[in-house]
């Protein structure tokens, strides 16, 4: 059927993170309320991105430094 589409960006520390892609049915408009609330929610939506790829990140420099570690010889 007919729908429409809104979309909020995802930002954390200033960064785009993501967009959220929202499907509203049509000549539905957000009030306060849900707007308000879908601030909130893409805010914790940005910080669990965030963490995930800090976490990534530090997940990758600690294999890195392991290979490092192992490929020094023992005297």
């Amino acid at each position: 059927g007919e729908h429409a589409h809104q979309w909020m960006p995802l930002t954390a520390g200033g960064q785009l993170t993501g967009v959220l892609s929202l499907t509203l049915h049509p000549g539905h408009v957000l009030g306060e309320p849900g707007r308000s609330f879908l601030e909130a929610f893409a805010g914790v939506l940005s910080f669990i991105i965030q963490r995930r790829r800090a976490d990534e990140e530090l997940r990758i420099a600690h294999e890195a430094n392991q290979a490092l570690v192992s490929a020094i010889p023992l005297v």
